[in-house]
């Protein structure tokens, strides 16, 4: 657990909690080299387990003659979050002192030198309900461009950060009025545009980049979601400092400023250091990359960061970069194709730790025996045995009765402005139609957009559907009917009504007794682009419309 997650100085290992924090000493030997080309990333993370980070990260050295005395004086020690985690003296922000305002100099905000030191963050907790003001006249005094807030304001319960921007119009903080102009949710993360005043000394405009996915405890399940957040955050240069903040400003903000770090290293030298980039990230702040957790997590965002270099396409510059990656450099492939094979490769190193692994599978596994009876049953549920999802991503059903499991071949995703929006999943088959109506009513699908279900005569596949729509069809826990279809030529679109029957052994999770949507079935099997443009736009206008999660079906 890290202090980000609400651990106090009287839980860390004491070496992290000595008295005053006043001096540090180093007395460990380093390894040789830590320096990795980029060209050999993969194959390091291949050949390294948990046990190797956990090691190389206890040995990361500390900050030697360091001193903490502003941050531990008694008027200031209650401006920090955690009563263990404050700035050293030569590195933290200066605030501009004002008597007539009773406003000090101190906030629990450190300077961290960027790769090169040619980019300078800020590395800060999150404000307390006490020094909200002084948070907003830091990004007031240091002309602050972009923000970045990597944790949620509560978390499990307990807050985390104070809200120093308004849900809506217009908020006072102190002397300087804080305005949201834009908000844009993504799935991941969300940005706001923010207009700071202060009487009588002008504007100024802040971009905040708020990520959301990165839970209380732990690391992202994947580093996706992250690198394209970070890229999004450093689309543009800015020439001030970057303010980046978690709960403590330690754990998650010290993984973020490192991945940043650690990628301009890569693009400049085609090499990365991650244990040196940690090193010198702490000379300034206490606990940057707070647990060996992160510090692996960083190696693998790493990865997935260096991979998708130079991969962003602009609307104006699309055709040619298309042409481009069609092009064959006498290697027998085009860089699409290269492109391609590096997302499977890549996304089967990073999908998520040993660790994270074993404890989803001690979590739904709890014998042996309940193992070799699950697996059996899953078979019965799969057309192809290659074609399974993992246990991190899988939609798990809730148990209706005591003759039905959890499990159903089908994978959550994201859409590009909701976590978990999309569920994947193959054709019904005989054994699994209940099941699949049991996923729609239970994620409350308002959209399943169906391909491929005339490909084939396989006998496996089930009818979901009812043959006409002047007869219901009947399952075990639910009658199905359907209006007629309205076919359009590339698709045919109906309305399902979903029953569910009366039955004391069966539970309901939720009040309605029926369930609609629109069920989308494409017709392509050419995959024409304009033709299956025409059958997206015309689900984009329902999923508008419906405001559900979408189901889609192929074999």
């Amino acid at each position: 657990m890290s202090v980000d997650d609400d651990q106090t100085a009287d839980q860390l290992d004491q070496s992290e909690a000595s008295d005053n924090y006043m001096t540090y000493t180093n007395d460990v030997v380093l390894p040789v080299d830590t320096l990795i080309e980029v060209t050999r990333l993969q194959e390091f993370l291949r050949s390294h387990d948990n046990s190797y980070f956990e090691e190389q990260f206890k040995i990361i050295p500390r900050p030697i003659n360091v001193t903490q005395h502003v941050g531990l004086s008694i008027e200031n020690i209650q401006k920090n979050r955690y009563k263990d985690i404050c700035t050293y003296d030569h590195s933290r922000v200066l605030l501009e002192i004002n008597t007539h305002n009773n406003e000090g100099d101190y906030i629990n905000a450190s300077f961290i030198e960027g790769y090169k030191n040619d980019e300078r963050m800020i590395a800060s907790q999150g404000p307390k309900a006490s020094m909200v003001n002084d948070f907003v006249r830091m990004l007031w005094e240091q002309k602050v461009e972009k923000l970045v807030m990597l944790t949620n304001l509560t978390e499990e319960g307990k807050m985390k950060c104070e809200r120093y921007w308004p849900e809506e119009g217009s908020r006072e903080f102190g002397s300087i009025t804080i305005t949201l102009t834009t908000t844009q949710i993504f799935a991941d993360y969300t940005i706001r545009r923010l207009q700071l005043i202060k009487n009588g000394q002008g504007s100024q405009h802040i971009t905040q980049y708020h990520f959301t996915s990165w839970p209380d405890k732990g690391v992202p399940l994947t580093p996706w979601g992250l690198v394209d957040f970070e890229q999004r955050v450093f689309d543009q240069p800015s020439i001030q400092p970057v303010v980046v903040h978690c709960s403590a400003g330690v754990g998650r903000t010290g993984t973020f400023i490192a991945l940043r770090n650690i990628m301009r290293q890569a693009e400049d030298t085609g090499h990365v250091d991650f244990f040196n980039t940690v090193a010198k990230m702490r000379q300034a702040r206490t606990m940057m990359v707070q647990t060996h957790e992160q510090y692996q997590f960083l190696h693998r965002a790493a990865l997935v960061a260096i991979a998708c270099m130079g991969t962003t396409i602009t609307n104006a510059d699309i055709e040619k970069r298309i042409a481009t990656l069609e092009m064959n450099f006498g290697t027998g492939k085009s860089q699409l194709e290269k492109e391609f094979e590096a997302v499977c490769t890549i996304s089967k190193d990073v999908g998520g730790t040993d660790s994270e692994r074993e404890h989803n599978d001690d979590v739904i596994y709890q014998n042996i025996t309940t193992l070799i009876k699950f697996k059996k049953n899953k078979k019965k549920k799969h057309l192809l045995s290659s074609h399974t999802n993992g246990e991190l991503y899988r939609a798990t059903l809730k148990t209706d009765t005591t003759n039905t499991g959890d499990y159903i071949n089908a994978v959550l995703v994201p859409s590009f402005t909701k976590p978990n929006n999309f569920i994947l999943t193959q054709i019904p088959l005989t054994t699994t139609v209940v099941d699949f109506w049991r996923l729609v009513t239970q994620y409350e699908v308002k959209l399943v957009l169906a391909f491929e279900l005339d490909s084939s005569d396989n006998k496996t596949f089930g009818n979901y559907l009812p043959l006409n729509h002047h007869e219901a069809l009947e399952l075990q826990q639910f009658i199905i009917e359907t209006d007629e279809s309205d076919g359009k030529g590339f698709y045919e679109e109906q309305r399902v009504t979903v029953k569910r029957k009366k039955d004391k052994n069966i539970k309901m999770f939720n009040k309605n007794s029926f369930h609609t949507l629109i069920h989308l079935k494409c017709s392509i099997r050419d995959y024409d682009l304009r033709n299956l443009l025409t059958v997206i736009t015309q689900a984009r206008g329902i999923i508008a419309k419906q405001k559900g999660r979408v189901v889609f079906v192929c074999r």
